[in-house]
């Protein structure tokens, strides 16, 4: 028997100090990085090549679209952006109240979020096969 401790063996490193499972965890994260980087929408804005026009935002509200009812939690309201827009579409003038794509349940949210949007012109626009529906979206 002897009296000597065990002494660990150094690691050895492959490539810039790191081991090889290391290393193929890291090669790893950057491949899905990257895949997520390439098929990653650029913009969140779906609706973009619709037919659109500009329009003159003559106030804003916030309205309760939908009660959100769950079994375990307390239930949440779901609001949603509303622009009243005046705007002339195919020779027609228009003085409406149009939904923003945006909604959220944090009221003070979309309360900060309108905040911000400080210009009063705003673009008006609708899907090609449904040209009754309008949405606005604010500068």
């Amino acid at each position: 028997m002897s009296n000597h401790a065990a002494k660990p063996k150094p690691k050895k490193s492959l490539y810039f100090g790191f081991e090889h499972t290391e290393l193929a965890a890291l090669i790893i994260g950057l491949v899905i990085g990257l895949i997520l980087l390439i098929v990653h929408p650029w913009s969140d804005d779906s609706h973009s090549d619709w037919p659109s026009v500009s329009g003159q935002v003559l106030e804003t509200r916030l309205v309760v679209v939908h009660m959100l009812e769950h079994k375990y939690i307390p239930s949440e309201i779901l609001y949603q952006v509303q622009a009243h827009v005046a705007y002339k579409r195919d020779g027609s003038e228009y003085n409406n109240w149009i939904p923003v794509y945006k909604q959220s349940t944090d009221k003070a949210f979309l309360e900060f979020w309108l905040s911000q949007k400080k210009s009063k012109t705003c673009t008006v626009r609708w899907p090609p096969k449904n040209p009754s529906y309008v949405e606005a979206v604010l500068y």
